[in-house]
Parts: structure tokens; C-alpha cells; sequence
């Protein structure tokens, strides 16, 4: 995976590699090291560091417990400023108290040199877990979902993030994400709609078009940075690389950028989520989700679930539910018929055909509504395409027709026996080997159905492996998931 650019203070003049690290060597750039003291802090070692300041773990001997302790460099010019920066982001983060947020515990000041303690998150940022492995789709969702409600909480106290990427979100053991690193947080006055910014601020890669043409950040321009985050965990690759090497016209480029979505679109990413991306990463604000609440129900719209598959037995006793039902409205469609042959003394095909067709129509109206056939209710089972979502409404139309074969194929010889007489204007047509070809083909395709369901090590039946679909337990909170 790419790695990041370099992060942008312009309205400071300040330019820091964000991807740097710092070794033994460059220890000495800190006014503090291992086994130092700050206030009741124990330094015990480096964690890691960059171009304004280094982390360390230390220990809290008046609570007993080990924190992460965060402190910057000194020794040149622009100390200063990073001492501001660092008692800003300090600041800006204590604000916000978010199980998605790292938590600030203590400021205090060291020889001139402000630090701060905060919650010691054992894992990897995300950045680092991308380049051991690809993420799933549900990973993903699950990072958008969790950026989003921390994001939100921090917009709603007025803080904006302003740097959001894969190295500042942190991933623990448990799935829970942490958001990290304010540095470049920003305090938005929520009645004028003005941030304390000045210019543009954050990592060019991921910084929206707005905030690199000099417009102060905002939650909107949070949103398209995640939008970056998500475009890269997606497809493991940045939206677009930047040409230029002045700054001024990497930030052209950023304000002109436009989306490309990869022709070959991934076989483990479902293809409406295209949709998705290409809303997030609009250069247009306006076109763009409006609210954080807006794109929290957005994403709730792919929430995957670990559902299990139906079991055979439970799959049998469904499908013999739906030909019952079916069964007894087929039955209904023949006694109508009959009815009315007696009353209008006409001949019983021309009026229950085309209740047979109302039925299977039925059908297929209720597959698409309750993504499950009455069968399929009745045994607590759903269908789901291989990411635990809704499958595209054409997969179920040809589910519920391949559900219901036996009475479509009825339908047929009925509309062909009907249409032979009208043409031939009296007497029954010999369509004998018509039916007998049609009627094979329906015992055909059960049984090459159901011997795909009963040898098949995923559970699936034919017309389940070919529609790339599958059968569940319907016992998960969500069922309502995009495709």
C-alpha cells in the first residue's frame, strides 16, 4: 500500500513527514528518554515517533497503570510551535470522551516542555495491519462505522479532526477502533460556521479538495478524508497518486482531483458499494452525505453479518411449506376455473391461467419484498449474497422461479394449450411430447438441484452456487444490507 505523504501546515509554514520514524540515534532530539521522570510519570521506551514528537511507554506510578506519554522535539526553530501544536491537540482531544477515542488523562509540563498522558492502546494502526493483509468488506464497514461515530461525537462538541487516515485510527485485539492524533484539530464556531484554520492542514493524499483550495475544515471535509481511508481499504490503493512535486501544485491537484473507480472491479467487494465511494468523494461539498447521522444510516445499509448457513433438514422443510402454499393457490386457480366454466359455461383454461400467472407473480413480489419465500418465514431463514447482504433484485426473481419450477412449468404448458386452441380455433391441440419434454425438464432440474444442495460442502443448491447466493439462519440483527 502507498505509504503517506507528507502532512501540511501551510498557514504556519510547517511541513512534517508524517511517515518518518526516528531510531536510538535520534533520541537525543527529545528532552527526555528512558527511565526519565515527568511528574509521576516513569518513561519506560520508545514507542514510536515522527517529525514533531515522539511516544513513549511510561508508567503512572500514582495509579499503577502504563500509559502512553507523548512529548515533542526540541533544539531548533520551530520547537515553539510544535509545543503549541502539541498543548493544542492536547487539548482538543481531552474534549472529546468517545470509546472510539484514544482518552487523554493528563498535561503537565517538563523543563519547558509540555506532554501529555494518555490511554495505551495495545494493537497496530490501521495503516500497518493493511500491509500485513487485505481486509475484508466487513472489516471495513466495521472501521467506517466506528470512525464515523467518533468522528460525529468530536464534530458535535465542535472539534474537528482534520487528519483523518489508516496511520491514525488504531485497531486493539477486540476489534475496537481508537481515534488518534489530534495535532490538527480544529475548533469550529458552530454559529459563524468558522474554524480556527487558516490555511490548509493535514496529509495531501487524503485532504479534500476545499480544505487544499484554503477553506477551513470541516466535518465535511472529515467525511471525504474517511471517503480516501475507505476508497484505499477497498481497492489497496489511493483514489490518485499526485504527480508534481511543488506543493503548491500538489494542492492544485488536490482541489482537482477527480475520482477514478478500477475498471476490474474485485471479486471480495460488492459492486454497489461503488455507489457509495462515489458519493463520499464528491469534489462538490453539496453532493457529497450532509451529516454524519446520514452517513451513519448509509453504512448501516452494508453492515454484513456472520450469520449461519440453513441447514439441509431446515432448507427441506421450507421448500415442502412453499409447494404446499403454492399447491393450495394452484388448487384455488382450478376451483375458480371450474366456478366459472359452470356459470359462464365457458371452458375452464381461459379463466384460471391467468390466476395461475397472478400467483407465481405473487411469488416473485414476495421474494423481492421479504428477501425469503413464506417457506423460507415460516423457517426462520433469509437469502443473502455471499457478503451477507441483499442479493440485486434480479437473483431473487430467478431464485423465486427456480423455488417455484414445477408451477412455472404448469404455467407454461396451461399458456401453450391456450394459445394452440386460440389459433386453431377448435379442439385440443396434441402437445403430448411437448409436455412430456417440458415435464422432464422440471424433474431434471429438481434433481440436479437438490443433489447440488445435498453434495454441496457450502450447503448451496444449484441455482444458489450459479446465483452466487446463499441461504441463512434468519437470526441476525440486520437484514436489511445493500448489495
Amino acid at each position: 500500500m502507498p505509504s503517506a505523504q507528507n502532512s501540511i501546515v501551510l498557514q504556519k509554514t510547517v511541513i512534517v513527514d508524517s511517515s518518518g520514524n526516528v531510531g536510538a540515534d535520534d533520541l537525543d532530539a527529545f528532552p527526555v528518554g528512558p527511565d526519565d521522570h515527568l511528574d509521576h510519570f516513569t518513561i519506560l521506551e520508545l514507542i514510536g515517533a515522527g517529525g514533531m514528537g515522539a511516544v513513549f511507554r511510561a508508567r503512572d506510578e500514582s495509579l499503577q497503570r502504563y500509559v502512553a506519554l507523548k512529548v515533542i522535539r526540541g533544539g531548533d526553530s520551530q520547537a515553539d510551535d510544535r509545543r503549541q501544536r502539541l498543548i493544542e491537540e492536547a487539548r482538543a482531544q481531552a474534549r472529546v470522551s468517545h470509546p472510539n477515542i484514544v482518552h487523554i488523562y493528563y498535561v503537565g509540563l517538563h523543563n519547558n516542555c509540555p506532554f501529555f498522558a494518555m490511554e495505551l492502546v495495545g494493537g497496530k494502526s490501521i495503516g500497518e495491519v493493511t500491509q500485513d493483509r487485505r481486509l475484508t468488506f466487513s472489516e471495513i464497514i466495521d472501521i467506517a462505522q466506528q470512525t464515523t461515530a467518533a468522528l460525529g461525537h468530536s464534530a458535535k462538541l465542535g472539534v474537528i479532526h482534520g487528519d483523518v487516515k489508516p496511520a491514525n485510527l488504531l485497531l486493539l485485539q477486540d476489534g475496537v477502533i481508537k481515534l488518534s492524533d489530534f495535532g490538527l484539530a480544529a475548533r469550529v464556531d458552530r454559529k459563524n460556521k468558522s474554524s480556527q484554520q487558516s490555511g490548509p492542514a493535514g496529509t495531501l493524499n487524503y485532504m479534500a479538495p476545499e480544505v487544499a483550495a484554503g477553506q477551513p475544515a470541516d466535518e465535511l471535509s472529515d467525511m471525504y478524508s474517511m471517503g480516501v481511508m475507505l476508497y484505499e481499504l477497498t481497492f489497496g490503493e489511493l483514489p490518485g497518486v499526485l504527480s508534481s512535486t511543488s506543493l503548491l501544485e500538489q494542492l492544485e491537484e488536490r482541489q482537482k482531483a477527480q475520482l477514478q473507480i478500477p475498471k476490474v472491479w474485485p471479486k471480495d467487494r460488492p459492486e454497489g458499494w461503488k455507489g457509495f465511494l462515489q458519493k463520499i468523494l464528491q469534489n462538490n461539498r453539496k453532493d457529497r452525505f450532509q451529516s454524519y447521522n446520514e452517513l451513519s444510516q448509509e453504512l448501516a445499509q452494508w453492515k454484513t453479518d456472520n450469520a449461519l448457513p440453513a441447514g439441509r433438514f431446515q432448507r427441506a422443510c421450507s421448500f415442502l411449506a412453499d409447494m404446499a402454499l403454492a399447491g393450495i393457490f394452484a388448487g384455488l386457480t382450478g376451483l375458480l376455473g371450474s366456478l366459472t366454466q359452470l356459470i359462464s359455461k365457458r371452458d375452464a383454461s381461459f379463466s384460471s391461467g391467468p390466476l395461475l400467472w397472478l400467483v407465481l407473480v405473487v411469488t416473485i413480489w414476495i421474494h423481492i419484498r421479504w428477501k425469503k419465500s413464506p417457506g423460507k418465514k415460516l423457517m426462520q431463514l433469509r437469502i443473502t449474497d455471499k457478503f451477507g447482504l441483499d442479493p440485486a433484485a434480479w437473483k431473487l426473481i430467478v431464485k423465486s422461479v427456480g423455488t417455484y419450477a414445477f408451477f412455472w412449468i404448469a404455467a407454461v404448458i396451461e399458456f401453450s394449450d391456450r394459445f394452440l386452441l386460440l389459433i386453431r380455433g377448435s379442439g385440443l391441440s396434441d402437445t403430448s411430447i411437448y409436455e412430456t419434454a417440458l415435464a422432464l425438464t422440471a424433474i431434471t432440474f429438481f434433481v440436479v438441484n437438490t443433489g447440488w444442495l445435498i453434495f454441496s460442502r457450502q450447503g448451496q443448491s444449484a441455482v444458489d452456487y450459479f446465483l452466487d447466493v446463499k441461504v441463512v439462519l434468519d437470526t441476525a440483527t440486520n437484514s436489511g444490507g445493500r448489495t
